[in-house]
C-alpha cells in the first residue's frame, strides 16, 4: 500500500482550520471533488494495508521453492517453471504499506510463473501485498544490447555503451534471440563505456543482449533495515533466482539457481562427470575431463543475491592411476577454469598405482553467479588415467552452500 498525497485544493487557514464559511461556499465542488478522490483513495489504502504491527519488519516465516508444499527440497528440483514462496514456522511476513509494518499471515503458498525468464540470467524475487492476497514478481538484472555482430573466435570484443556493473572475471551471459543461441563468456577486457571483450565465444552473434552477472537494473533500498525494491517500497525483498533454461530454474545439487535471504538452509552442491575413464597427462591444470559446459561434469554451480549474506564450501575428490611412476594433481576452481584456488598433489610408487587427491575451499561469496569446479593435472610424461562416475573409484566435487 502506498498512502497518496493529501495535498488540498487550497492552503489551511491561519486559525488552524482546513475550511472555512468562505472557502465551503466559494469551493463547495472542489472540496467534493477531494473528498471522493484523494480521501477515499487515502482510505481505501489505509483498509488494504493491513494493521500496523510494531517490529512487524523483523518477520519473515516463508522460503522460496521449486517444490509445491515442500519448504525445503530433500531432492533435485531440474528445469522446472513454477516458484513457490512456502509458508514456514506460522507463515506471517512484514511488509511496509507505505505507511507503517503489517503482519500479513500465508493461508497458502505464493507462486508465479517462470514463462518469461532467460536461460543464465539473474532475477530478483519481491513479496507484496494485494487486497490481503501475497503477491510475488521477478525482477530482470542489468543487461545491455551490443551494436555490433562479431564470429565466433577468441578474445571477442562486443561494443556497448555502457560498462557499469561488469568486470574483469566476470561470466556474462551472451544472447542472441535468433536461434536462441545463449553463451556463458568469460570477460577479460573492459574499455569503459565502450566495449567488453571475452576469452571465446563459441557462435556468431547478431547484435547481442549482454547480460551482467552481479549488477541489478533496479536496485535494492532499505526500510528501517529491510531490503525492498527502490523503487515500489512496499515490495519486500525475497532472494534471487537463476534460470537454468528458458523459462525453467533449478534447484539442484549442480545448480543452485534459487537463492532465499532469509530463512537460508544449508543445500548440498554435488558435481559428478558420468563418464567412466579418460586420458590426460599434461602438465597443467584443467577443469577435470575438460568439462566447460555449464551444468555438467565435476562442477557444480549456484547464485547468490547480496555480497556477505551466504557461505559456501567444497572439496574435489580426484581418483587417478598411472602408466609409470609420476605425480599428478587435483584441485579445485572457485569462478574459474583455468586456475586452481587448493591443489593437492599424490606421487605413484609404481607403475600402475592407483593415486587418491582431495582439495578444499570454504569462502563468503560475493553477489552474482559462482561455480566450483574440479580440476586435475597430469604427470607430464606417460599416461595418466583418471576416473569418474562410472566406476568404484571416481573423482567428484561435493560441497554445500546457505541459500
Amino acid at each position: 500500500m502506498t498512502l497518496p498525497a493529501l495535498n488540498m485544493p487550497f492552503g489551511d487557514l491561519t486559525d488552524g482550520y482546513i475550511v472555512g464559511p468562505d472557502e465551503w461556499n466559494g469551493n463547495f465542488n472542489s472540496i467534493v471533488t477531494y473528498l471522493n478522490t484523494t480521501i477515499k483513495a487515502a482510505v481505501d489504502a489505509l483498509q488494504t494495508g493491513g494493521i500496523p504491527v510494531v517490529g512487524a519488519q523483523g518477520t519473515f516465516q516463508a522460503r522460496l521453492s521449486l517444490e509445491s508444499g515442500v519448504v525445503v527440497s530433500s531432492t533435485d528440483k531440474i528445469g522446472l517453471g513454477t516458484l513457490y514462496l512456502e509458508p514456514k514456522s506460522g507463515g506471517q511476513i512484514g511488509l511496509w504499506s507505505g505507511l507503517a509494518w503489517t503482519l500479513e499471515t500465508m493461508a497458502t503458498a505464493a507462486s508465479i510463473s517462470l514463462s518469461t525468464i532467460k536461460k543464465w540470467v539473474h532475477y530478483d524475487v519481491f513479496a507484496y501485498t494485494t487486497l490481503g492476497v501475497i503477491t510475488l514478481e521477478l525482477v530482470e538484472w542489468k543487461s545491455v544490447v551490443a551494436s555490433n555482430s562479431p564470429g565466433a573466435g577468441s578474445n571477442v570484443t562486443f561494443n556497448v555503451a555502457d560498462t557499469t556493473g561488469v568486470a574483469v572475471g566476470d561470466w556474462v551471459t551472451i544472447r542472441t534471440t535468433s536461434g536462441p543461441t545463449t553463451e556463458l563468456c568469460l570477460v577479460n577486457l573492459v574499455t569503459l563505456n565502450t566495449s567488453i571483450r571475452v576469452t571465446t565465444t563459441g557462435s556468431a552473434h547478431t547484435l547481442p543482449t549482454i547480460y551482467y552477472p552481479t549488477t541489478r537494473a533496479t536496485a535494492l533500498s532499505q526500510q528501517n533495515s529491510v531490503y525492498v525494491k527502490s523503487t515500489q517500497t512496499n515490495k519486500r525483498y525475497v532472494g534471487t533466482i537463476r534460470g537454468s533454461g528458458d523459462g525453467v530454474t533449478s534447484d539442484s545439487g549442480g545448480q543452485r539457481f534459487v537463492w532465499n535471504l532469509e530463512q537460508q538452509a544449508v543445500r548440498p552442491l554435488l558435481g559428478k562427470d558420468s563418464t567412466g575413464s579418460w586420458n590426460y597427462s599434461t602438465a597443467v591444470l584443467r577443469a577435470a575431463n575438460a568439462t566447460l559446459t555449464p551444468g555438467t561434469g565435476g562442477r557444480a554451480e549456484f547464485v547468490v543475491g547480496l555480497s556477505g549474506r551466504s557461505s559456501a564450501q567444497a572439496e574435489y575428490f580426484a581418483s587417478a592411476s598411472t602408466a609409470a611412476i609420476s605425480s599428478c594433481s587435483g584441485g579445485i576452481g572457485y569462478d574459474s577454469i583455468l586456475l586452481a584456488s587448493e591443489v593437492a598433489i599424490s606421487t605413484s610408487a609404481s607403475a600402475g598405482y592407483s593415486l587418491a587427491m582431495s582439495a578444499r575451499i570454504q569462502n563468503t561469496p560475493l553477489i552474482g553467479f559462482h561455480f566450483f569446479t574440479g580440476m586435475e593435472a597430469g604427470g607430464g610424461g606417460a599416461t595418466d588415467t583418471w576416473y569418474g562416475g562410472g566406476t568404484g573409484r571416481s573423482s567428484y566435487l561435493t560441497g554445500s552452500v546457505a541459500a
